[in-house]
């Protein structure tokens, strides 16, 4: 403390402060500072300790009759029971006193904040209470309780668990997903590559489809190492196939029979709907989470007649399927707006319809899901289906449209783009 008077007024501040953030608060759970007496010197020492005060405080440990639905409770009972120490000769007492134990770290090592990999969210105090749940954090369903938040949390930890939506849906149990929802390729066996090129015993559609491996393993390897981002694998080897297919139909690869060709030229079509029903054609142009996305989405009738298109440019998204979703709840509202309730909503995104079909097994998205499933009950019939890449080229190119020709201004128009017109001709015939 330095004190003084300053015109008449008595004055007290505090210059010996520390400072800490959410990362050493993840580092150091327990730690502390303290003020020493002053000895030599007008400031006070600041001591800080990263081990905690070695007081423990035991709180009242109740049973969460919710954990009896939990396969993994029972392992850790299990565990705890027949700990080393009482595996033998251990009481009741203490077996039940070593399961108690068990139960409440399991408890505390609950990890509900989903960055690259899921974690416990970081307190502002050493003393919380063990049964606190993310319910208690919520001021009224799906809106988070600031104030409560600032109470329990540092503010980069505020600030990273109100971008994140809370549902409306009962608590389960599921299995946490990486940031981006994919395995990474930990090594790459080139020689072993260039080997498969040579193999004539290999099918030809392996074989021809390798250099677009490489360029896809080159690809991934950037956006992990520079835009910080990566894509499902399982999509991307999807996407790399139909990419494929795609060149070697345009260039007139010799197919192995005329079957074969005549099979990849029907499946590169874009089909239209039954009669009486709209297909909307959607897609989301994410690049990175710091830049906009272009949306676009396309509603064309029985006869490839385009009812209506229109584009927009979205605000930061974390991720390319947070992008798809916020485009297909950007369509199923504009589709409400002009009252078209019996439409099929396309995606060439098959993760994303994966999650729409079963919004419990994607928390990360709880809250863009549930969106849907409430838009879903305005149209008198909406279906979801996945559409390739070939066929969904004129939703992606309007999308692509937005970024590269800076069109960011939200538009909606009756038919389609006039800068399309041959590509829609075409894809009518």
């Amino acid at each position: 403390m330095t004190n003084g008077v300053k015109e008449n007024v008595w004055i007290q501040c505090r210059l010996d402060r520390g400072f800490d953030n959410a990362e050493w608060f993840r580092l150091f759970p327990r730690s502390h500072t303290l003020y020493l007496e002053r000895l030599g010197s007008d400031h006070r020492p600041i001591l800080t300790s990263t081990i905690g005060t070695g007081t423990k405080h035991l709180g009242r440990f109740m049973f969460d009759k919710r954990w009896s639905n939990n396969p993994a409770v029972l392992e850790v009972v299990r565990k705890g029971w027949n700990s080393s120490q009482n595996h033998t000769s251990g009481t009741v007492s203490e077996r039940i006193a070593s399961c108690r134990k068990a139960l409440s770290k399991w408890k505390r090592n609950e990890k509900w904040i989903m960055d690259e990999i899921p974690r416990c969210p970081v307190n502002r105090q050493i003393r919380i209470d063990a049964h606190l749940k993310v319910s208690s954090l919520l001021s009224s369903p799906g809106v988070w309780n600031e104030e409560k938040l600032t109470e329990l949390f540092p503010p980069n930890e505020v600030h990273r668990i109100k971008q994140m939506v809370p549902g409306e849906v009962e608590d389960c149990f599921v299995w946490a997903y990486t940031r981006h929802g994919a395995y990474t390729v930990k090594t790459e066996n080139i020689s072993s590559v260039f080997d498969l090129m040579e193999d004539k015993s290999k099918p030809q559609n392996i074989v021809r489809a390798i250099p677009w491996v490489m360029w896809l393993i080159w690809k991934n390897r950037n956006a992990i190492l520079y835009a910080e981002t990566q894509d499902s694998m399982v999509r991307l080897l999807r996407d790399m196939m139909q990419e494929v297919d795609q060149w070697f139909l345009l260039n007139n690869t010799p197919s192995r029979d005329t079957e074969e060709g005549q099979s990849i030229l029907n499946t590169a079509r874009w089909s239209p709907p039954e009669h009486g029903i709209i297909k909307c054609n959607v897609h989301a142009n994410w690049r990175d989470a710091h830049l906009h996305s272009g949306v676009a989405w396309i509603a064309r009738d029985q006869n490839g007649n385009v009812m209506y298109h229109a584009r927009d440019a979205l605000v930061h998204a974390p991720n390319r399927m947070v992008a798809e979703l916020r485009c297909i709840i950007w369509t199923m509202t504009s589709l409400v707006d002009i009252e078209i309730t019996n439409v099929i909503i396309t995606s060439d995104y098959n993760e994303v319809l994966e999650a729409i079909k079963a919004p419990l097994q994607w928390p990360r998205l709880r809250g863009l899901l549930q969106q849907v499933i409430k838009l879903k009950e305005k149209f008198t019939m909406v279906v979801l289906e996945e559409e390739k890449i070939v066929t969904n080229g004129i939703a992606r190119e309007i999308a692509r449209s937005v970024l590269r020709d800076g069109r960011f201004q939200s538009y909606l128009a009756m038919g389609g783009p006039s800068w399309l017109h041959d590509r829609l001709a075409r894809e009518r015939m």
